[in-house]
């Protein structure tokens, strides 16, 4: 059975945070947006007015039903919060994931609902306060792609904030400027019985704006020819101004993009690196091996050797003395059971031994076997 922290975990990584290859979070991470972006359409929809008379029921029940998977999926994140570290006060970790930028979204896209059923028997419209449910649109930052690029946007105009500073202050100056050129003109060379409307300098700035935006609403224009040839002139101006924080904020997404790329192109040497010496290390430590067994395989031989030249002289001496045979045909028995013995001894002990990487050498003659060949020695004498 599951305990209460586990049930919580589970519920966290369900809702609010699924980790990667959760199938379960990410499916209902799926279906919240969707249902987040259909709000929205249908939040937009309602504030014309002939199809919400049309169909009033069917807005009032999809709102209820979305507001109450809403308010599970809210109280369900801040119940379940306390298992990420940051949050683990049961109460002032609750209170600090209530205080986040997402939650309080939340807060305010629900609340419209519930102040309409609270003040139901009032004669008060809110359906102006419905718009707060727009506030919903934020949360489809929750996905993955769009927050990176949210985020690459961030970090473009935070590099570039002082260019675009100077530029947003060249644009503010040139508008003053050519408004206060465009007032004095209208004023002194406009027709006479014309009703200019470059009344001020700020009446004139209006005509600035939308004329250096290259957007030229058309309800300000001047009368004379002399302020239509400025006009022409600021137009013009107008695509400079424009283009020069545009170009700002081109420059900043490639530095961007090269940034990224160096960072990619580091980790993926760095793991390169990291395999190349592994692989290194394992090809010395195979040689290294190779050369210890070879050299214990050579000892091997050289100890067998001796073996079988005391054995031959053994033989030679059971040969002479007849008198001892049955004392030297047991010690001939047992300097070939000793033989055997090292043998086996041998490739029990060369085993590879894990924990300190090397192999480990057996003793080839023992102070026992010594002992028997000296008794040998003294049988054939």
């Amino acid at each position: 059975m599951l305990s209460y922290q586990q049930l919580q975990r589970i519920v966290y990584e369900t809702v609010a945070e699924p980790p990667q290859g959760y199938k379960v979070g990410e499916v209902v991470t799926g279906l919240i947006l969707t249902l987040i972006a259909v709000n929205v359409i249908v939040g937009v929809l309602e504030t014309e007015d002939h199809l919400y008379v049309a169909a009033p029921d069917f807005f009032y029940y999809f709102e209820f039903v979305s507001v109450i998977i809403f308010t599970v999926e809210y109280v369900s994140t801040i119940w379940s919060c306390t298992v990420v570290e940051i949050y683990a006060s049961p109460f002032s970790g609750r209170i600090k994931a209530m205080l986040r930028p997402m939650s309080i979204v939340d807060i305010l896209a629900i609340a419209p609902f519930y102040l309409s059923l609270a003040l139901a028997s009032s004669d008060v419209d809110l359906r102006f306060v419905r718009i707060l449910r727009l506030f919903r649109l934020f949360r489809l930052f929750r996905n993955g792609k769009l927050s990176r690029a949210f985020k690459a946007l961030k970090d473009v105009i935070t590099s570039k904030q002082e260019q675009l500073g100077l530029g947003m202050s060249i644009l503010i100056l040139s508008v003053l400027l050519c408004s206060s050129i465009m007032y004095i003109i209208e004023t002194e060379l406009s027709p006479e019985g014309s009703a200019t409307k470059f009344t001020s300098i700020p009446a004139s700035m209006w005509w600035g704006i939308v004329t250096m935006t290259t957007i030229g609403y058309g309800d300000m224009v001047p009368q004379s020819a002399v302020g239509k040839i400025f006009a022409s002139f600021v137009g013009y101006l107008g695509i400079c101004a424009i283009a020069l924080p545009v170009g700002i904020i081109g420059a900043g997404f490639t530095d961007y993009m090269n940034k990224e790329e160096r960072k990619h192109d580091d980790a993926c040497h760095d793991r390169t690196d990291k395999l190349q010496k592994t692989v290194e290390s394992d090809r010395s430590y195979d040689i290294n091996l190779k050369a210890q067994k070879e050299e214990q395989i050579q000892r091997l031989k050289t100890a067998l050797l001796a073996i079988e030249e005391a054995i031959r002289i053994v033989e030679d001496s059971m040969d002479d003395d007849d008198d001892d045979e049955i004392e030297s045909t047991s010690s001939k028995k047992h300097i070939v059971r000793w033989k055997e013995d090292s043998v086996n001894e041998y490739y029990s002990y060369s085993d590879y031994d894990k924990e300190n990487s090397m192999i480990r050498t057996p003793p080839l003659i023992s102070e026992n076997d010594e002992v028997i060949m000296t008794e040998s020695n003294n049988d054939r004498v």
